[in-house]
């Protein structure tokens, strides 16, 4: 398969969800992370960065001896305080543009 270089973010992910729909079984979770790398590359890069710095043991980190944090736990944690929904599927659909009252 090839993607055009002026497809746009959308067709991109929409593409990556039905490739990756069969075969493997991907979670929410995979989903999740492609379309916030799709749209906000940066803010993807942060959550990891952060992540990563959560088990390394220094000053300065994030470092929690009780939880290794995973870029889920951030965007569970942030669609928990923002929306008041802690299930991941809510997470995805707010990404997909989706209304929560009406589907």
């Amino acid at each position: 398969m090839e993607i055009s270089y002026d497809a746009d973010e959308e067709d991109v992910a929409d593409k990556f969800v039905r490739v990756n729909s069969g075969g493997q079984k991907l979670t929410e979770n995979n989903f999740i992370q492609t379309l916030i790398s799709v749209y906000e590359n940066e803010t993807s890069d942060r959550m990891n960065e952060f992540c990563a710095q959560s088990r390394i043991p220094a000053s300065g980190t994030s470092y929690n001896n009780i939880l290794a944090v995973d870029p889920s736990h951030l965007i569970r944690m942030a669609v928990g305080v923002g929306f008041r929904r802690a299930r991941l599927r809510y997470a995805y659909m707010l990404l997909r543009g989706k209304n929560l009252e009406s589907g």
